[in-house]
Parts: structure tokens; sequence; C-alpha cells
């Protein structure tokens, strides 16, 4: 696939897929090589099936969304696209909780970590310029 040779390395990746379909990357860039090579079609159908075998992978369901909006269908690729930054976003949130938890030393029940990410209490100078701009 990095060489260039698209539709062997297609062949390739479509008799690994078969073998191993929820193996990571499998179907992904079985994906990318079906769309280097024209096939367009193949490449959103593989990662439909890849959206089946790993409902989790945001990397997947971007390219998904990414391969809709190339086919003209906005409203698909949209929705895929929202739904990666969604599965990234819960990731995000549940590593830095896992973080907080790990590291926090004042009071091991990481508390106040999460109400400081969640934006609360404010720091006095955020909450002076709030003052200020309602007072305008």
């Amino acid at each position: 696939l990095a060489q260039g040779a698209n539709a062997e390395a297609a062949q390739v990746l479509r008799s690994a897929a078969q073998d191993a379909p929820a193996v990571h990357g499998a179907l992904n860039n079985l994906a990318v090589a079906e769309y280097r090579s024209g096939n367009l079609d193949a490449a959103i159908g593989a990662l439909y099936v890849a959206t089946r075998h790993r409902p989790t992978d945001g990397e997947v369901h971007t390219n998904l969304g990414k391969f809709f909006y190339l086919n003209g269908e906005f409203g698909r690729g949209t929705y895929f696209i929202a739904k990666a930054v969604t599965l990234w976003h819960q990731t995000a949130i549940v590593l830095s909780i896992f973080v907080m938890s790990c590291l926090c030393i004042f009071c091991s029940g990481f508390w106040c970590c999460l109400f400081a990410c969640l934006g609360w209490p404010k720091p006095s100078r955020v909450a002076a310029e709030e003052e200020e701009r309602k007072a305008k």
C-alpha cells in the first residue's frame, strides 16, 4: 500500500480481512487501498463491515465519514464524523478521570480534580470578568 501498488494491496488486504476482520486496521487499510484503486463503493463497504467488528474505533468512523463526503453523501458523512468525535471524546473523559484518580495526592477521591475539569469552582479572575460582562 505504501509503495503505490493499490490494487495488489487491496487483494492481499481483502484476504487478510476475511481471515480476521476484527484485527485493528485490517478493514480500514483495505478501505484505503480500495479508495486509492478508484473503488469508493468497496471502500465504504469495507468500513461498514469494520464498524460492526470494531464499533468503538474512531478511526474507522472517521474514514467512513470522509468517504461518504467524497461520495457526495453529506448527511451520512456528518453522522459518522460526529460519531467518531463522540467516541474519542468519551475515551478522553474516561482516560482523564483514570489519570486524575491515580495521580491525585490530595483526596484520593479525585472529586476536586473532576470539579476543576468541569469548571467549578471558577477562578476568581474568570468570575470577576463574567460579572463585568453582565454589568455592561
